[in-house]
């Protein structure tokens, strides 16, 4: 865990952004822009002005933005309108990176898309190779590692047409390494990571020939080849020390020590540790410390240095919270779509009430018209011959009365079209709440990978879902498969399911393999994240799930459960494996823990995993839940179908019970056959 954390940060040493701070370069800029008379020019020594002094204050980039889209409304001539929008471009990508820096996910994606966008009008390639990889970049430090994929492959794509072997081409194929070592698949992470380092060589790119060589050490370290892995430490850290990089010494430093001290050679492990945490120290590299005290606590343990232990189990502590972990990235991910949403639904009810109460006050106004022109007729036609005069006046205020009334119609109208707009927006960021959602969800790829044939129901009640369904590669080879229902559904319960995700990443990622255990886990840390959540009662919420752990070489099949069943059909028999009555979250028995079961699995049986969605659905001639009893024997009945076939069986069973009325919960099913 902590080789993969070290990876990723240098990783993101290689930036498309550097900073240039020389007095003399800004004061030449400022001169040039003084001079500067065209539009061109002077918005392009901005951006020069922006990189030089890194400038972080947002205003900035939107003054050159606002400029640029002025000067283009202006200026016709086709290669000034190029020159305009790739600064207006590039502002946005600037923009983008500066929001990423402060933890703002979701506005640095919109300026990052807005640039590709611009890019991809003007056809200008090479800006549009970095915005993918910043895009990457973006997604990949929220451990959305599919999207990550796909851009840096589209990076790759455009670099190999339009530009070549290059630095970018490098950055394409490290990062993809890099992912894949955050999932832990060293083997892909080597075959990437050696494509890098034969460009970086092939290009003379001496950082990139570093920080390849180190990252082929880390996965071969993954990979449990510590010879392998001290030889490219060794070759990386010689390139380090040429380039003066103290911060790659430093990891190198670290990694040869981890990998001396797992080939049981605590000498050499002691000196490259101490030498790792010297020189972090010296440069305050937080996350170096962080990583290099937790070996040195591990070899002065070894050594029976208690003391020193001690201190060093002192420094990890002091020095672990100022580094960023993977679940409060996504903690902050998670508030930003809360905010989001309840900010437009709070926008959206305030213009509806404002406006219905001006709509009533008008109409009140016009009723009150209406009448005294009513009483104005009436009183005209007693007295035609004395009062004409007065009818006149009458006729000439109903004219302008009607005059009124359509025109508050007209109001009426479009303000009802603001509503609906207001609405749309609404929707529109649920849809793209349920896109960030599904991309947390078990990825195909990696089903298919360590299942030979399943098929997965998920029909969720609103367009986000409290259910999902999760997988993950342990630490024991084993194939892990969680099916969920989180407290509640809609929005909160999309969210709920987000943290619940979150957690059982942690409980995992500390090395956890068997199911009760992790679910043990999972649940001391959704307890932990929502004790502060303002109720009485401390956060009860969490989720009622079933994990299952296949050990596909054996065929031996590992679970555990919390109030949600496990059904298997072997022939024309139904295991049954029985939850345990409490859920994943706080609880009166949140501190017994969850009951392991071991089935031996046998070719052709089928593994059932649901929430209790289906079961609990009214429906049928007397509107009455279809219960669990009738849904196993469905399953049991139609068990020998080919599992396509099964799914399209039980979605058709669903609707017919369902019938004209509302499904009241969300719906998942996973069926496995082996």
């Amino acid at each position: 865990m902590l080789l993969k954390k070290i990876i990723l940060l240098l990783v993101l040493i290689i930036s498309f952004f550097q900073v240039h701070s020389q007095t003399s370069t800004l004061d030449s800029l400022k001169i040039e822009l003084k001079n500067a008379k065209a539009d061109t020019t002077r918005i392009s020594v901005m951006l020069s002005i922006g990189y030089e002094s890194w400038q972080e204050r947002q205003s900035y980039w939107d003054t050159i933005i606002a400029e640029s889209t002025i000067a283009l409304t202006k200026n016709k001539n086709p290669i000034a309108q190029q020159r305009l929008l790739e600064s207006k471009g590039n502002a946005y990508t600037m923009k983008g990176f500066m929001y990423e820096q402060f933890g703002q996910a979701i506005k640095a994606l919109e300026n990052y898309l807005i640039s590709l966008k611009i890019q991809e009008t003007i056809h200008d390639n090479e800006d549009m190779i970095m915005t993918l990889i910043n895009i990457g970049m973006l997604y990949l430090n929220q451990d959305n590692h599919v999207l990550a994929l796909d851009y840096f492959n589209k990076s790759i794509l455009l670099n190999k047409k339009e530009v070549g072997d290059s630095i970018t081409l490098y950055k394409g194929y490290n990062n993809i390494a890099a992912v894949y070592e955050k999932q832990l698949n060293h083997k892909k992470s080597l075959e990437y990571n050696f494509i890098s380092l034969n460009i970086a060589k092939k290009i003379a790119y001496s950082n990139g020939v570093a920080l390849s060589l180190y990252n082929i050490g880390v996965a071969y370290s993954g990979l449990k080849d510590e010879t392998k892995a001290i030889e490219y430490y060794e070759n990386g850290l010689k390139k380090m020390e040429e380039l003066k990089d103290n911060i790659g010494i430093s990891y190198s430093f670290y990694g040869l020590g981890r990998s001396y001290f797992k080939q049981e050679n605590i000498q050499k492990a002691l000196v490259y540790g101490e030498k790792s945490l010297a020189l972090a120290k010296e440069i305050n590299n937080l996350d170096a410390i962080k990583n290099t005290s937790s070996l040195l606590f591990d070899i002065y343990k070894k050594q029976g240095k208690y003391k020193d232990a001690l201190e060093m189990h002192e420094l990890h502590i002091a020095t672990r919270d100022s580094v960023n972990n993977v679940s409060t990235r996504k903690q902050t991910l998670k508030k930003q779509f809360q905010y989001e949403y309840d900010k437009k639904e709070v926008e959206v009810k305030a213009i509806a009430k404002a406006e219905k109460e001006k709509i009533e006050l008008k109409a009140a106004e016009d009723r009150k018209r209406q009448n005294m022109i009513i009483y104005s007729v009436i009183a005209g036609l007693l007295l035609v011959s004395i009062f004409s005069i007065f009818i006149f006046r009458g006729l000439q205020k109903n004219k302008k009365a009607n005059k009124i009334i359509t025109q508050q119609n007209k109001i009426v109208e479009e303000k009802n079209h603001l509503i609906e707009e207001k609405q749309k927006e609404i929707i529109d960021s649920i849809n793209y709440a349920q896109r960030i959602q599904r991309s947390l969800l078990a990825n195909k790829e990696l089903l298919d990978e360590n299942l030979d044939n399943y098929f997965i129901l998920f029909k969720p009640k609103d367009i986000v879902s409290g259910d999902f369904y999760w997988a993950s590669k342990l630490n024991n080879d084993h194939f892990a498969l969680v099916t969920a229902d989180s407290t509640g559904h809609g929005v909160p319960g999309a969210i709920m399911s987000m943290l619940n995700i979150a957690c059982l990443n942690e409980a995992i990622s500390n090395g956890f393999t068997s199911p009760n255990e992790i679910l043990f886990e999972t649940r001391l840390r959704v307890i932990e994240h929502l004790k502060n959540d303002g109720s009485a009662s401390g956060g009860k919420d969490g989720m009622d799930c079933s994990l299952l752990c296949i050990d596909n070489k054996n065929k031996i099949l590992y679970a555990a459960a919390a109030n949600n069943p496990v059904w298997i059909i072997r022939a024309t028999e139904i295991i049954e494996i029985k939850p345990d009555k409490m859920p994943v979250g706080k609880h009166d028995k949140d501190t017994e823990a969850f009951t392991l079961h071991t089935i031996q699995l046998l070719k052709n049986d089928v593994i059932y995993t649901l929430t209790d969605g289906f079961p609990d659905q009214f429906g049928g001639e007397k509107g009455k839940k279809f219960m669990s009893k009738n849904l196993k024997e469905l399953l049991k009945t139609n068990a020998n179908l080919p599992l396509a076939e099964q799914k399209q069986l039980l979605e058709t069973a669903f609707n017919n019970w369902t019938g004209a009325l509302e499904q009241i919960d969300d719906v998942t099913i996973i069926g496995i056959k082996i």
